[in-house]
């Protein structure tokens, strides 16, 4: 017995705190909604804000209570924080404000992130695709355009789908 407390406290030295419970691991989460860029994307550098509010779903806690259904994404923000953006690649930042059903009522989680579209390959079948880090939502995602082609037209409007782990 004592053999094996001691190669347990030793296995636990070694790895540390550093290695990550199922816990720490977080929720999964899924959304997919439209998001409108002002003044939009297109050759020519521009900076401005995004905006957009759809369905998330999430497969875990949520502040330490289970969902009872689909939430709400709602995300705002600005592109060509760094520089101005074109349709090529694009950087940024904003807030996610997700808002889960719970047993106990809403639960609200507000998570400020930053982002860089293009910094990926899409592989769900979206046009570009790129990657965000938050205070508490963290994931990729990807997007088509809507509205405008980035040639004859700024793009206005995209379909932004993705997925993230939310973090209490």
């Amino acid at each position: 017995m004592r053999r094996i407390l001691v190669t347990a406290f030793t296995i636990a030295l070694v790895l540390g705190p550093g290695v990550p419970t199922l816990a720490d691991q977080g929720t999964r989460c899924t959304f997919d909604f439209e998001l409108t860029l002002t003044p939009g994307l297109s050759m020519s550098p521009t900076t401005g804000t995004h905006g957009g509010t759809g369905p998330i779903i999430c497969d875990g806690l949520v502040n330490g209570q289970k969902p009872t259904g689909n939430g709400t994404l709602t995300d705002d923000g600005r592109y060509g924080t760094k520089d101005p953006d074109t349709c090529s690649a694009s950087e940024g930042d904003g807030t996610d404000t997700l808002r889960i059903p719970t047993a106990t009522g809403i639960e609200t989680v507000l998570s400020r992130y930053t982002y860089i579209a293009g910094d990926r390959l899409p592989t769900k079948g979206g046009l570009a695709a790129g990657s965000f880090k938050g205070s508490h939502f963290t994931g990729t995602f990807e997007f088509t355009p809507l509205e405008g082609d980035c040639v004859t037209a700024p793009v206005t409007r995209v379909r932004v789908f993705g997925e993230g782990i939310l973090h209490g």
